[in-house]
């Protein structure tokens, strides 16, 4: 298990920016601009070596990129991976030194040139940088044996993957999406708010989302008659067609081991079929009640069934 990173120092860097990281991909001939769907229909797919739940689409540079790599770049899959749309990740493995630090830095050493001077970016038992636009980013990170502790899980990588444990990775996300069709655009620009609050700033809704400049709204849960509308942060969207909408659910984790929680959460189902259920708020226990009345107006105000469900936070 690894620890949430913290950040110090400078995130945005002057060399770097999303027009320079483009024009970088470009030059290696990395196609981060194809869907997925048409990446893994020319590279095909190969198991992770990890992971039966992960599978890799390997890019191969068609010209001057990183040096050093264990393998071609690679884009992780998994079952609910959306094809449609172009990668959100893409990865870097450096592992031929025995050593984390040296590895790090010949990586650093060719990140630096291009892109100026990275922001820290650790946490207890890692050590990286970053390089940010917004959330177009590239972060280089390594886990030094010597700070793990034994109360983290073993990474599954290490007894699979030689030499995986003093691996530099690293992360290029290009935060580059297909354009917003004109029906889109309409929502995004006619849309009405549902709830002016805070929604949850999680990791798995932040790669569900698309950039788009929202500045002018608040943040809050919207709709229009074609879409429901998840805007999270100033430059990221969530567009969810009505038709798709399965229904709006509550959750209420009651404390155990875990302090417990309340939630909001839609489930429904992309174009491809797959379901999924994207949280939208998430509060502490003691609001739980307040919560199910919330999931009980947004039911109501997108005509959509209602369920809840309560567990224990084990």
């Amino acid at each position: 298990m690894r620890k949430r990173p913290s950040c110090a120092g400078a995130w945005v860097c002057n060399s770097f920016s999303r027009a320079a990281l483009a024009d970088w991909l470009d030059g290696a001939g990395i196609p981060f601009r194809l869907p997925l769907g048409a990446l893994v229909e020319t590279y095909g797919i190969k198991p992770s070596g990890w992971s039966e739940h992960v599978q890799h689409c390997e890019l191969p540079p068609q010209g001057a990129f990183l040096t050093g790599l264990a393998h071609a770049p690679v884009v992780q899959l998994y079952e609910f991976t959306d094809l449609s749309r172009p990668p959100q990740e893409i990865i870097c493995y450096i592992r031929q030194w025995p050593g984390s630090q040296v590895n790090f830095e010949h990586a650093r050493g060719q990140l630096e040139p291009l892109f100026g001077q990275g922001g820290d970016y650790h946490a207890s038992n890692m050590r990286g940088l970053v390089w940010s636009d917004g959330f177009c980013q590239i972060n280089i990170a390594v886990f030094p044996p010597a700070l793990q502790s034994q109360e983290l899980l073993p990474n599954p990588r290490h007894a699979k993957i030689h030499h995986s444990d003093v691996e530099c990775t690293i992360r290029i996300k290009p935060d580059w999406d297909l354009p917003f069709a004109q029906g889109e655009l309409a929502s995004l620009s006619s849309c009405k708010p549902l709830v002016n609050a805070p929604l949850n700033s999680d990791s798995r809704l932040i790669d569900q989302t698309r950039f788009a400049d929202m500045h002018a709204r608040e943040p809050g849960l919207y709709a229009s008659p074609e879409h429901i509308i998840l805007h999270s942060n100033p430059q990221r969207v969530l567009l969810i067609p009505r038709e798709a909408l399965v229904e709006v659910i509550s959750e209420t984790l009651t404390p155990a081991k875990g302090a417990g929680a309340s939630v909001v959460a839609l489930k429904w189902r992309r174009a491809d079929g797959t379901e999924l259920r994207t949280y939208v708020v998430d509060r502490p226990y003691e609001e739980h009640q307040k919560m199910r009345d919330l999931a009980g107006h947004i039911a109501q105000a997108l005509d959509a069934p209602l369920s809840h469900a309560e567990f224990a936070d084990c």
